[in-house]
């Protein structure tokens, strides 16, 4: 049922490019997971799907599991050393792009044994010079927190651009099979959907089938009614679920410069009393202090830590190789997603997960707003009415040529008020027919500093020639 709802809109068959192609683009998403501390925040995304063409070359890519900047950190360099052998099971996208001798690029990806990239997802993507692209990503999970607290399954998602049966189109799905809270609220059949066709009346939806709450049913017709239920039952442990609106931007059916968004259902630990009490003192009892003396450690050397973990310190001080202290400095990336990640736990930060979410935006090709005709062979000849009347002759008065604009030089012709008497102006420079003034022996000048420069040149090396000695 999941792949049929995400399968359901699309119309990625044969289609007739007798319209125009436009632009597009289009994103979908299964789900988010992000701890905050304070303004810092790490995250994956799970099941990933874009597409986008651009009049007749369209793109797609797929990816089921996308670390973000954690996973750039991962694979770069660190302490000056190559990437670790944790590298290569950072998951890295399939994309497809129309070739440039026209035809169709498509490639698959799924699950395998001798796959280290392998996250669990089936990936797939097309690109066509129809033109259209097409990403498909799912995963069947599940997806369970610890104590499965939260558990994510059946997840999939679609995102498509180009001429859809002659029509330009960019829609994305997004669906989820079914996710359980701490055993009380369990959400089935979740759907996102946007679609942007050639007639920019954009429209996006988010529908929930089934929902079941504290073991009780209840109606899914309007799924704000489901959420505010949910709250009644989730908010004695400290979670709040909450739909698309402007305290999660964008609100659905939000349309800014013209990307139609239908946005996640966003899963978010807050402050309670009650959890609180269960929780602080395990992680200001146990997790802080021993976690973070070793963190210091790893970071600035055990000689700078508490015990028990200064104890290590000889080891790390006595290696003469500097391997040990190679293989610490490359723990600053899980350290300090581990940092985020503890204190999103506590007041210093917050923890959420957003479940799905889509957008799309699409158009005709813009124009280029640049004219470069009128510099065009001829241009200026022909462009008169930008100069001044009477600035092309010779001024009668003074028998030289009049230049406009210049203060002194009389200007022939009638002005913009209509009378003849024009300010004078005194040249910028005599303009004759011979070879004369100071600027004639400036370029002497300098032609023979440049002539006395090549001439010593000349003396050095045949000098230095003549002084060399070489061994054979």
């Amino acid at each position: 049922m999941i792949a049929a709802g995400a399968l359901g809109l699309a119309t990625g068959g044969t289609a007739v490019a007798d319209g125009d192609p436009g632009v597009g683009s289009s994103y979908a998403q299964g789900f988010q997971v992000t701890p905050h501390e304070g303004s810092l925040a790490v995250g994956a995304v799970f099941d990933e799907a874009l597409a986008g063409h651009t009049d007749k070359i369209a793109r797609a890519q797929s990816q089921g599991l996308d670390l973000g900047a954690v996973g750039t950190s991962i694979k770069g360099y660190n302490c000056g050393q190559q990437p670790t052998a944790l590298a290569n099971y950072v998951p890295d996208p399939i994309q497809a792009e129309t070739p440039s001798t026209g035809g169709t690029d498509q490639s698959s990806a799924g699950p395998s044994p001798s796959d280290h990239n392998s996250d669990g997802s089936v990936e797939h993507v097309l690109a066509s010079d129809t033109p259209y692209g097409e990403a498909d990503t799912t995963f069947a999970g599940p997806v369970n927190a610890a104590n499965n607290f939260i558990g994510i399954s059946g997840v999939a998602s679609k995102a498509w651009s180009g001429l859809v049966n002659g029509a330009r189109d960019a829609a994305a799905t997004a669906d989820i099979g079914q996710v359980t809270i701490a055993g009380l609220v369990t959400l089935s059949h979740l759907h996102w959907q946007v679609d942007y066709p050639a007639n920019g009346k954009a429209t996006s939806t988010f529908t929930i089938g089934q929902a079941t709450i504290n073991g009780t049913a209840v109606p899914t017709a309007d799924p704000s009614q489901v959420l505010n239920a949910a709250n009644q039952v989730l908010s004695n442990i400290g979670v709040t679920i909450s739909g698309p609106s402007p305290t999660f931007a964008p609100p659905t059916g939000y349309n800014p410069s013209g990307i139609q968004f239908e946005s996640p259902l966003q899963i978010a630990v807050v402050p309670n009393s009650n959890r609180n009490g269960v929780t602080d003192p395990v992680i200001s009892g146990v997790v802080e202090p021993n976690y973070y003396p070793l963190a210091n450690g790893l970071e600035n050397g055990f000689a700078n830590t508490s015990a028990p973990w200064n104890s290590l310190a000889p080891v790390e001080q006595n290696d003469p190789t500097g391997q040990l202290e190679q293989a610490l400095c490359q723990t600053d990336t899980p350290i300090t997603v581990a940092d985020i990640t503890v204190a999103s736990f506590t007041a210093a930060g917050y923890f959420n997960i957003a479940l799905g979410g889509v957008n799309a935006s699409s158009g005709p090709l813009p124009t280029n707003s640049f004219n470069l005709a009128e510099f065009s062979f001829g241009s200026l000849s022909s462009g008169s009415s930008s100069l001044l009347p009477g600035s092309s002759g010779l001024d009668a008065t003074a028998g030289t040529p009049a230049i406009a604009g210049v203060p002194g030089q009389a200007v022939s012709g009638p002005s913009s008020t209509g009378s003849n008497n024009q300010q004078r102006v005194v040249p910028a420079a005599s303009v004759t027919t011979e070879a004369a003034g100071p600027l004639l022996g400036i370029g002497l000048g300098v032609l023979g500093l440049l002539g006395l420069l090549a001439e010593a040149d000349r003396r050095m090396i045949r000098r230095t020639l003549n002084t060399a000695s070489f061994e054979e």
